[in-house]
């Protein structure tokens, strides 16, 4: 840089250190080609590193040329209204409401319920065929195919209905029994997981449950729950089935006892007593459990009902109106 063409500002007519970055600022605009973003180089390098559009950034500089400081009040307000940040190779997401609730509802389970897992497998041939024989009669009356999901949830409330220490609560010091069958059921959304609640579970019919099953479905794409769909639940079913997972241990959610994990269903070879191989259909199932509500048997005793039903679901078909 010649010097005798920078303009000083310092005492004495002195050529300060900012008088040459302001030349050298003004000859780059100068020389920039027609049709171009006028910008330092450094500008560009740090637009580059955070992924910024040069060209939407308003220059401050001579002519409007884009500083590296005009690059970062960019990116800032860009962070601020889209609640993300592009850091290099990083990037920060805002949590949902609903995922933060969910997040601060895990951790008080994870760090104040002294929860344990219990886990059994459930031959799915017989529980498959009743489904068949019900398909056509409560899709007819629904609207929404019958899912698995449904069946499971009437089988789940007729055990919590006998078994009235899982369907309780722990609360300072006492368990509290609940009179009301009441399930909830976890359902992934975009704004995060939502488990809206089956009232009364153990007086419905399959029907309606499949019914309850489709309006929740329906609200979740849209996020338009009533309150009263979300509250009031004494246990939660979560299938991740349908997802290829074949095990897992859910995370009860306070104050509630227990919650039911649902695998897939796989094609597992098993001896037969005369030492013979055969294939069957069986699912995982496994209970979180508060230890403070139920200890091992009383868990071991409730997942041996539900595994009963499902195996020997004459329920489905004798039970009259109140079962489909």
């Amino acid at each position: 840089i010649d010097l005798n063409k920078v303009e000083s500002s310092g005492p004495g007519r002195k050529v300060q250190k900012e008088d040459v970055l302001a030349y050298r600022e003004q000859q780059t605009v100068q020389t920039m080609p027609s049709g171009k973003v006028k910008a330092s180089p450094a500008a560009r390098r740090l637009a580059r590193e955070l992924g910024v559009d040069i060209s939407l950034v308003p220059g401050t500089g001579p002519g409007s040329l884009v500083r590296e400081s005009d690059v970062v009040s960019f990116n800032d307000h860009s962070i601020a209204a889209s609640g993300k940040a592009h850091t290099g190779e990083a990037e920060w997401l805002k949590l949902t409401p609903i995922q933060k609730a969910t997040g601060e509802r895990m951790v008080l389970s994870t760090s104040t319920v002294p929860q344990f897992s219990l886990s059994i497998s459930a031959e799915m041939e017989k529980l498959l065929w009743v489904r068949e024989i019900l398909m056509d009669r409560v899709e007819a009356g629904t609207g929404r195919r019958l899912s698995l999901t449904t069946l499971l949830i009437k089988i789940v409330a007729d055990a919590l209905r006998r078994s009235s220490r899982v369907n309780a609560a722990y609360e300072n010091g006492l368990i509290r029994l609940f009179r009301e069958v009441n399930i909830g059921v976890a359902i992934g959304t975009d704004e995060g997981l939502i488990a809206p609640v089956i009232k009364k579970a153990d007086l419905k019919s399959v029907n309606q449950i499949n019914g309850e099953i489709k309006t929740f479905e329906e609200k979740a794409r849209t996020m338009r729950f009533d309150v009263e769909d979300l509250e009031g639940a004494h246990f939660t079913i979560s299938n991740l089935g349908m997802y290829g997972i074949e095990h897992f241990n859910a995370i009860i959610n306070p104050p509630q006892s227990s919650i039911l994990a649902v695998g897939k269903i796989l094609n597992t070879p098993v001896g037969t007593e005369n030492n013979s191989i055969m294939l069957k259909k069986l699912m995982n199932i496994t209970l979180s459990v508060d230890h403070r509500c139920l200890d091992g048997v009383q868990g071991a005793q409730f997942l041996a009902l539900i595994k009963q039903s499902i195996e020997k679901p004459e329920m489905f078909i004798t039970g009259g109106e109140n079962a489909s």
